[in-house]
């Protein structure tokens, strides 16, 4: 009995030692992009007879588990974003612009989010190509309750080599892995991002509760 108590105990320390291990190492956001492949691929001729291919966009759940790309911003409060705006919490990252319709109808939704987890460690943040004055402007008649970080095109183009269209959400876990990605708009879909909100806030408290 003794020694079948020894080898309980010796394999819950190996378990212990393996939960503690290194996180797993992410699938980088460039090797995500290159399993991305355009649908509606069409062919068209030009005016010399020559053939151009032109494809449509991809589905975004191709970066799903992908590390997010790293960058460097300044929201409309003056608040910096850059990696560390990640830890320990959980972001909805949301890209638009102000004459895309599809965005404006989703705002009101996740304003209704947003008020939800109020004082609990989600960020919600935007990131939009217009100018923060015409971005202020706007506000004052939609409401949209995000962090705003305007001139965006710049990163949404370059640093996540966009190739799918507006509007596009992101979530994202506290070691900057993607772990739901809403490319067709949200309008519809908020039970299903504030269930995944609260799997991963979930998970969140567990491990806090576990690392004391």
């Amino acid at each position: 009995m003794e020694t079948l108590k020894f080898i309980l105990s010796l394999l819950l320390l190996v378990c212990l030692i393996n939960c503690r291990s290194e996180p797993e190492e992410l699938l980088t956001y460039e090797e995500a992009m290159k399993r991305c492949i355009p649908r509606d691929v069409t062919q068209h001729h030009d005016d010399s007879g020559g053939t151009m291919t032109i494809y449509g966009i991809v589905d975004g759940d191709c970066i799903l588990g992908a590390q997010l790309p790293a960058f460097s911003a300044t929201t409309m409060k003056g608040n910096k974003i850059d990696t560390g705006y990640y830890n320990n919490k959980i972001t909805v990252l949301n890209f638009w612009f102000i004459n895309c319709k599809p965005c404006v109808a989703e705002m009101p939704g996740f304003n209704e989010i947003v008020k939800k987890y109020e004082g609990k460690p989600v960020n919600f943040l935007s990131i939009s190509s217009n100018s923060p004055d015409d971005i202020t402007e706007f506000l004052m008649e939609h409401p949209f309750d995000f962090e705003h970080v305007a001139y965006g095109e710049q990163i949404y183009r370059t640093r996540f080599q966009a190739k799918w269209g507006y509007p596009m959400t992101l979530m994202i876990d506290e070691n900057m892995k993607i772990v739901q990605v809403f490319d067709r708009g949200m309008v519809g879909e908020e039970v299903e991002i504030m269930n995944a909100i609260d799997e991963t806030l979930h998970r969140l408290m567990s491990e806090k509760l576990h690392s004391r």
